[in-house]
């Protein structure tokens, strides 16, 4: 079965959401016959609420599915998005040589492999064009739809996971991947900062 998971913003209910499938579930009979469902959800794609039709018991309404941009991506567009994503697993492999911050390479890692299988699944989101390329193109190293995966991978490794509520509302892939890679640079940056910050406190330069 598939189902939208709605996402809640500042500003009330947003307009894009999780296309989720049910991967899992777990009935439970409690005090007096009360049942509970405990349910796994798994995102394979995103959608957009045209209207609500229904609010109770459970939301209903007509939405479309939402995908990116159908394009046929260019040499130098391809070679630019693998330039972006060398540029995202390198600030991910320079962040998790931190103590407090090795997890981020596996979390980018999991997230990848996740989203590579999602988008074989193939529900028709995610859409990208496949083409065959010369070997002059020395920077171009990755398909379509590694290009894609690592766009979405890289929201699992930034701190501000709410970023990922403007991911679903962006349909370029090169705009996803720019967006991810400020991201992660703000972190980068951020804990620089930190570091310069606690090591001159360490030295006796604050009072």
């Amino acid at each position: 079965s598939i189902i939208g998971m709605i996402l809640m913003g500042e500003d009330g209910m947003l307009n894009e959401m999780p296309l989720c499938e049910i991967h899992d579930f777990e009935v439970h009979a409690g005090f007096k016959g009360k049942i509970t469902v405990d349910v796994t959800l798994r995102a394979v794609g995103r959608a957009r609420i045209n209207e609500l039709t229904q609010m109770k018991p459970v939301m209903m309404g007509m939405c479309s599915e939402l995908a990116d941009d159908e394009e046929i991506v260019s040499h130098e567009a391809m070679v630019f998005a693998n330039e972006i994503v060398d540029s995202i697993e390198h600030t991910v492999r320079d962040l998790s040589q931190g103590e407090n911050y090795r997890h981020l390479q596996i979390a980018y890692e999991d997230g990848y492999h996740r989203a590579l299988q999602v988008h074989h699944l193939s529900l028709g989101t995610a859409k990208t064009t496949e083409t065959k390329f010369s070997g002059r193109y020395d920077k171009l190293k990755r398909p379509a739809d590694d290009l894609v995966a690592a766009s979405w991978a890289v929201f699992a490794a930034v701190s501000d996971k709410s970023s990922v509520v403007k991911a679903l509302q962006l349909t370029n892939l090169i705009d996803r991947l720019q967006f991810g890679l400020k991201m992660i640079l703000d972190d980068k940056y951020r804990l620089k900062s930190e570091e310069f910050i606690y090591g001159n406190v360490g030295q006796g330069g604050f009072d």
